[in-house]
């Protein structure tokens, strides 16, 4: 599966360089459940604390 280029061109377009970043100096140890636990809890988040989100007039 490949993407379509208008998501190729929009992705390079992005003002960090294109792509996305990824740090790797993380890892996970086969055996390391905790580890996992609190891997799979930070990637299942949401991106803004529903809290902290208000309504503007505009939308």
């Amino acid at each position: 599966m490949s993407l379509p280029m208008v998501s190729v061109s929009r992705a390079r377009a992005w003002e960090h360089g294109g792509g996305f970043s990824l740090d790797a100096s993380v890892r996970i140890e086969a055996d390391d459940r905790e580890g996992l636990e609190r891997l799979l809890r930070y990637c299942a988040r949401p991106s803004f604390a529903a809290d902290r989100k208000n309504a503007t007039r505009s939308g």
